[in-house]
């Protein structure tokens, strides 16, 4: 199933699926995986989780004020997030909560 015009559709047999333009995959894996002969799937996608759009919203609002807490874990997250917000500036919500869990689940692995 797909959505056209906001409506529900079957997709024709044979026809591939979205994902090899889907923004939930990072585009430097699409572009590595791509590049190695490899089919992106549904399965390379990455679902952000609500405190990743809260760490995001809280960030972006320190910047509006220029004001940060002096909490660590805020510091340590606006270095983190603003690069990032940065390099996003023209695209939509959505591609950068997916950039901000890519960058954090690097993160947790160090």
């Amino acid at each position: 199933m797909t959505l056209y015009a906001g409506e529900r559709t079957i997709r024709p047999p044979h026809a591939p699926t979205p994902c090899y333009k889907c923004p939930k995959v990072p585009d430097e894996y699409r572009r590595t995986e791509e590049s190695a002969g490899r089919r992106v799937s549904y399965r390379d996608a990455i679902d952000p989780e609500e405190w990743h759009r809260e760490v995001v919203e809280r960030v972006a609002e320190c910047h509006a004020v220029g004001s940060f807490p002096d909490g660590g874990w805020m510091r340590r997250w606006a270095a983190i997030v603003r690069p990032i917000i940065l390099q996003a500036e023209q695209r939509n919500l959505r591609d950068l909560v997916s950039l901000l869990t890519v960058q954090a689940t690097t993160q947790r692995r160090v």
